[in-house]
């Protein structure tokens, strides 16, 4: 889904479990979407899956793959994740107006790490998706 005037922006690719995934989103920072596509192939994309879902709420920036799970990161420290190869997400927690993820590892234990900035504070890292 794009918002008025905007198009969507692809910021970040993983693989795993047999799929590539690539994440973005359009509009600002304040008022925005997600996107998610979704290939086995590189020929053929499932386009927008979390279009109209609650994960569908701001850009995403990066994404990753870690043991069995895909966890996509991005504005106001929005995080989704999926367990079953990309073909559906669910938000993982509050968002947090002020902060913005940058980027996002996954290790083979299903542990992630992500990192980005706050406007307001610094706070070490402290969240497991």
């Amino acid at each position: 889904t794009e918002m008025p005037g905007q198009y969507d922006t692809l910021r970040g690719v993983a693989f795993g479990k047999g799929a590539v995934i690539a994440v973005g989103g359009g509009g600002s920072y304040w008022e925005a979407n997600s996107f998610v596509a979704r290939s086995t192939d590189l020929s053929t994309w499932d386009e927008d899956l979390i279009a109209g879902t609650e994960a569908d709420r701001y850009r995403l920036q990066d994404v990753a793959f870690g043991g069995e799970v895909f966890v996509a990161v991005g504005d106001h420290a929005h995080a989704i994740r999926s367990g079953n190869g990309g073909t559906s997400w669910t938000a993982t927690g509050p968002d947090v107006q002020e902060a913005r993820v940058l980027s996002v590892a996954g290790s083979s234990d299903d542990r992630f790490v992500a990192v980005g900035w706050h406007w307001v504070e610094y706070d070490a890292p402290k969240t497991s998706f």
